[in-house]
């Protein structure tokens, strides 16, 4: 019988992918394994549904405080992900950083990981320090951080794994001017981009049906789903739209297919331009 993964294997692995140490906030003691995969928690029972289940924010409402898990884990050709989930008294934090499949770049994705994960570390000790409290989700390209002391706070709704200079925006949320709790303090570009991705995932899902072994469209929407997810700095829905718009056009210009479909991988990429201009643009 196979031993039971441990908090001393999730270190070695998260070392030998990311070249970097397991921060010691991501670590705790009594972890114990309770699914397949190098996957350990304080309660295994509850894996199942904070892997799996659906409405981040919920889940982490619904969460004992005390909650800890940590590790590796993921199913199917491309739904991998390395996860950091912790419930404390003044903090929330559910991470599901994507580590990459079949039809994915591993090596892009570990890259990504290796960058955010010390700039998320550098808030969550900037939070503590000053007492205040944290709210953290970022997964598969849904993401909110709020954050709040003294009864002001900031929040942002922009996914930002993946995002060049994620470390000057974590240090502007956590020192940037307050707004009264509840208050918009920037403009709120998470519905603008779901709905983008929604499109962008109806197209993939075409692709998945396609007959034969080409996956020349899946790869050309699943890399428009990372720029979908990378668009961000915008004011209005107008000028977040233009912006997607003109990265996307680049994106077909620029794009190669690692099998050589490139044609229909920048038809695919053409594909979602005009469904996003025709379903999401503003009038």
């Amino acid at each position: 019988m196979a031993e039971p993964p441990s908090i001393a294997a999730v270190q070695a692995e998260f070392s030998r992918r990311f070249h970097i140490d397991l921060p010691a906030e991501f670590r705790a003691d009594g972890l114990t394994g309770g699914a397949d995969g190098l996957i350990l928690s304080n309660e295994p029972g509850r894996l199942n549904t904070v892997l799996m289940g659906h409405g981040r924010a919920q889940l982490m409402k619904e969460l004992p405080v005390g909650h800890h898990t940590v590790g590796f884990w993921g199913y199917g050709s491309n739904s991998y992900a390395f996860y950091f989930v912790s419930k404390q008294a003044r903090e929330l934090v559910y991470l599901r950083l994507h580590t990459g499949g079949a039809y994915t770049d591993p090596v892009r994705a570990a890259a990504d990981i290796t960058d955010f994960v010390p700039p998320f570390v550098r808030l969550l000790r900037g939070v503590r320090e000053r007492g205040g409290r944290l709210l953290a989700i970022e997964s598969l390209g849904t993401a909110w951080y709020l954050y709040q002391n003294d009864g002001l706070g900031r929040q942002l709704r922009v996914p930002l794994l993946g995002c060049s200079g994620c470390i000057d925006t974590f240090d502007r949320l956590l020192n940037g001017a307050p707004t009264p709790v509840g208050a918009s303090g920037e403009f709120d570009e998470e519905a603008a981009r779901e709905g983008a991705l929604k499109v962008a995932k109806r197209l993939y899902a075409d692709e998945v049906k396609r007959p034969g072994k080409e996956r020349g469209g899946m790869r050309a929407i699943g890399a428009a789903m990372n720029v979908i997810r990378g668009t961000s700095g915008n004011r209005s829905t107008r000028e977040f739209h233009q912006l997607l718009l003109s990265a996307l056009g680049a994106l077909r210009e620029r794009h190669q297919d690692l099998d050589g479909e490139n044609e229909h991988a920048q038809r695919c990429i053409g594909c979602l331009i005009d469904a996003i201009r025709q379903e999401q643009a503003p009038g």
